[in-house]
C-alpha cells in the first residue's frame, strides 16, 4: 500500500476550510510572512507563517493565527498549543475572539510543526483514524492493513528526507520560542491542553523569563504515560459521571438506571454485535462502526467530551441505550475522532517519543485481565507501530527550577476520561506554584468554556482562581 504524504504549508487543510484574507496589522510587527487566514475568521485576526528549521525542507515555517482583543489588550498575550499532536491549534476563531474581549488580552494560536497549516504538513491521506475504529473491532485482518498502512506512509516520510526525530517535543518548544521572538512579545502566558500543556512547558525551558504565567488544561506530565494510565483515567470519568448524574434532579429520576442501562448495553452486544453507519463532522461520508461489548464504556467515555454529549448521556441511558438507540452510541465514538487532516506521523512521534508507549514489560496481559473494557487491540497496535518506526522513548522533560517557579493554573475536567487525577498529582511533583482546580464542564471545551476563562481571569488578574467561578461548585451541565 502506498501512502499519500502531503508536504505542504500555507493555508491549505485543517478544519476550518480554505483561505479567506481577513487580516489586520499587528502591533508587534513581526518577522513572519502575512497571510490569508482560514474561512471564518473575522476583522482582528492576523496570520502569518513564522520560519522554523526542518533538515530537507525549504521554507519551513509554523502557521500563526493572532487574535486581538477587540477593545484592547490589558496585559500580556496568551499563546496556546493544542492537545492533540497530530492536529493543528488554529481553530475556533470566534471562541478564542471570545476569550480575548473577556480576558483582555491577545491571543496567539500555533499549529506545532508537521500539522494544521504549518509547512511540511505531515498527512498520510491513507491512514484514516475512521478505516481503523470502523475495521478494528471484528476484522481480522485489521492489524496488516493498518501496519501496511503506515509502513507506506513511513516509507513516504523517508523518500521526501525527513528524519522523524525533527518533529518532536523538544523541536516543537524551540518553534514556540521563534513564534515569540518573530512577534516581538518580550512576555506572554503559555497555555495548553493536554499534550499541548506538555509542550507548554517545554516551551517554557527555551526562555523562562518570557513566561508570566502557564494555563494548563488537562495536561500531560513529564514521563507520564498516557496509554498505561488511560484505563483507570476512563473508569474514572465515567464513575464521577454516574455519581455526579445522580446527585442532579434534572439529570436523572431513577438513580439505579445509569449502571444497569451499561451492564444492559454490554450484554447485549455481546451476544450479536451490530454494525451502524453514522454521519462525521468532517467527513462528507458516514462512517460505518462495528459495536461490540467493548464499545460500550468508550462510547460513553467519548461522549464525556462535549457538553451535548454530556446533556444526551443521561436520556440516552434512560431510554436503553443502546438497546433503541445504537447510532447515538457510535456516533459518540466517531465524534472523538481526530478530524480529515489530523497528522499520524506527527501524532506518532509525540505518542511514541514522550514516554506514552515506554510500559512495563506485563503491561499488556495485565490490562488484558484486569481491564477487559480496555481496547486491547488498538493499544496493542500502536505498541508494534512505535518499533516499526523506531521511535523509542525521549527522556522525559526535566523542568529547572526557574520554570518550576512559574506559577501555573492547572485545570482538570471531573469528567475527563484521558487525564485523570493521578496525572494531576504526578505534574504537582514536578512544579512549585501550582493552583489546581478540578471542574464539571466537559473536557474537550475547557479552555474555551465560560468557566474555563473565568479561572483563567481570576488566576492571571492575581487572585483566587477560583473565587469568582462558580462553576466549580456545580455538580455537572444538567444545572440550569
Amino acid at each position: 500500500m502506498v501512502a499519500a504524504l502531503v508536504v505542504a504549508g500555507g493555508c491549505g487543510g485543517g478544519d476550518d476550510g480554505g483561505e479567506q484574507a481577513v487580516t489586520a496589522t499587528t502591533a508587534s510587527g513581526h518577522e513572519g510572512r502575512q497571510i490569508g487566514c482560514p474561512s471564518g475568521s473575522m476583522v482582528g485576526v492576523t496570520c502569518s507563517l513564522v520560519p522554523i528549521d526542518v533538515a530537507g525542507i525549504d521554507e519551513a515555517a509554523v502557521f500563526v493565527a493572532e487574535v486581538a482583543a477587540p477593545s484592547g489588550a490589558d496585559g500580556a498575550p496568551i499563546a496556546f498549543v493544542g492537545g492533540d499532536p497530530g492536529a493543528g491549534s488554529v481553530a475556533a476563531l470566534a471562541e478564542w475572539k471570545d476569550v480575548a474581549r473577556t480576558l483582555r488580552r491577545d491571543v496567539i494560536l500555533i499549529d506545532r510543526r508537521g500539522t494544521g497549516r504549518s509547512n511540511p504538513r505531515l498527512s498520510c491521506r491513507d491512514v484514516d483514524p475512521a478505516d481503523y475504529l470502523a475495521r478494528s473491532v471484528v476484522d481480522p485482518q485489521h492489524r496488516t492493513y493498518y501496519r501496511d498502512a503506515l509502513a507506506g506512509c513511513l516509507r513516504t516520510v523517508q523518500e521526501a528526507g525527513l528524519d522523524l526525530r525533527q518533529f518532536d517535543l523538544r523541536a516543537a518548544a524551540r518553534d514556540v520560542e521563534a513564534v515569540r521572538a518573530a512577534l516581538g512579545v518580550e512576555r506572554w502566558v503559555l497555555a495548553g491542553t493536554g499534550y499541548g500543556g506538555l509542550l507548554a512547558l517545554a516551551a517554557g525551558v527555551e526562555a523562562p523569563q518570557a513566561v508570566e504565567a502557564v494555563v494548563l488544561d488537562g495536561p500531560v506530565p513529564p514521563g507520564w504515560s498516557v496509554v498505561a494510565n488511560r484505563s483507570a483515567a476512563a473508569e474514572e470519568a465515567i464513575a464521577e459521571f454516574v455519581a455526579r448524574c445522580r446527585a442532579a434532579t434534572a439529570c436523572v429520576e431513577d438513580d439505579g438506571a445509569l449502571d444497569p442501562a451499561m451492564v444492559l448495553a454490554q450484554d447485549s452486544l455481546g451476544a450479536s454485535p451490530v454494525f451502524v453507519r453514522v454521519a462525521s463532522r468532517d467527513r462528507a461520508e458516514a462512517i460505518g462502526v462495528r459495536l461490540t461489548r467493548r464499545s460500550v464504556l468508550p462510547g460513553v467515555a467519548g461522549a464525556l467530551l462535549t457538553e451535548d454529549g454530556l446533556l444526551a448521556l443521561p436520556a440516552a441511558l434512560r431510554e436503553g441505550l443502546p438497546r433503541q438507540e445504537w447510532e447515538i452510541l457510535a456516533r459518540w465514538r466517531v465524534d472523538a475522532l481526530p478530524v480529515r487532516d489530523w497528522s499520524a506521523p506527527a501524532f506518532l512521534v509525540a505518542h511514541c517519543t514522550e514516554g506514552a508507549l515506554d510500559l512495563p514489560a506485563d503491561w499488556m496481559a495485565q490490562v488484558s485481565r484486569d481491564g477487559p473494557w480496555v481496547e486491547t487491540f488498538f493499544l496493542s497496535q500502536d505498541i508494534e507501530v512505535c518499533a516499526d518506526w523506531e521511535l523509542a522513548p525521549s527522556p522525559p522533560l526535566v523542568l529547572p527550577d526557574a520554570v518550576r517557579s512559574i506559577p501555573t493554573l492547572v485545570m482538570r475536567s471531573v469528567f475527563d476520561p484521558v487525564i485523570g487525577r493521578g496525572s494531576i498529582e504526578a505534574l504537582q511533583s514536578h512544579l512549585d506554584r501550582t493552583t489546581v482546580v478540578e471542574v464539571p464542564v466537559a473536557a474537550r471545551e475547557l479552555l474555551r468554556s465560560d468557566c474555563g476563562v473565568s479561572l483563567m481571569a481570576g488566576f492571571l488578574g492575581g487572585g483566587d482562581a477560583g473565587a469568582e467561578a462558580t462553576c466549580t461548585s456545580a455538580v455537572g451541565p444538567w444545572e440550569a
